[in-house]
């Protein structure tokens, strides 16, 4: 069981970065437009990579950004307004697509991003309509979002010690078994 100290250093380790813009605004979190969930992730983000540069000065050669989607169901919360459809047609909710990363050996480090959106309403076309759409058009681009955010982390935290890899659920998706390696020099 975690202390109540040691949970309150997780908190400050995990989130102390985050600018909320007024302490007061601690307790009407939920309330408070001005602030993006990125920018409340970003602390933890953070943290996870400063995680992640220690394993890999630790000696770990490889480190899983393994990639998935949620769906929140607020099906029941009918007064609810900004959700999508998720699920089959007629639940109501959002979409939470995340990257975590973990050791192989299964140690998780943290989250390196995740992106939480509403579906829109459907539009209505064939579905060789929508197959010929570009991929940024498409959700399943949230795959190669999640890749950017690794290979954008990349640049900024890892040594060339470290070597991640981008798994998504299923063969055949963006994503699928994506390496990146060390960041090249010259």
């Amino acid at each position: 069981m975690i202390s109540v100290r040691e949970e309150a250093d997780w908190v400050l380790d995990e989130f102390g970065g985050v600018d909320l813009g007024d302490k007061r605004r601690t307790d009407r979190l939920l309330d408070n437009e001005a602030l993006s969930h990125q920018a409340l992730l970003s602390g933890h983000v953070q943290a996870s990579w400063e995680r992640l540069v220690a394993w890999g000065a630790a000696g770990e050669r490889v480190v899983l950004a393994i990639q998935d989607t949620t769906e929140l169901d607020f099906s029941g919360h009918q007064a609810t307004s900004g959700l999508g459809q998720i699920g089959n047609r007629y639940g109501r909710g959002l979409l939470a697509h995340s990257t975590l990363a973990c050791t192989t050996s299964g140690v998780p480090l943290g989250l390196l991003g995740q992106a939480v959106w509403a579906r829109p309403a459907p539009s209505g076309l064939s579905k060789a309509q929508r197959k010929r759409r570009p991929i940024e058009e498409k959700e399943s681009a949230k795959w190669l979002a999640g890749l950017a955010a690794v290979v954008e982390g990349r640049a900024q935290w890892v040594t060339p010690k470290v070597m991640s890899t981008s798994t998504s659920a299923r063969p055949g998706r963006p994503g699928w078994n994506c390496w990146c390696g060390p960041p090249r020099t010259g």
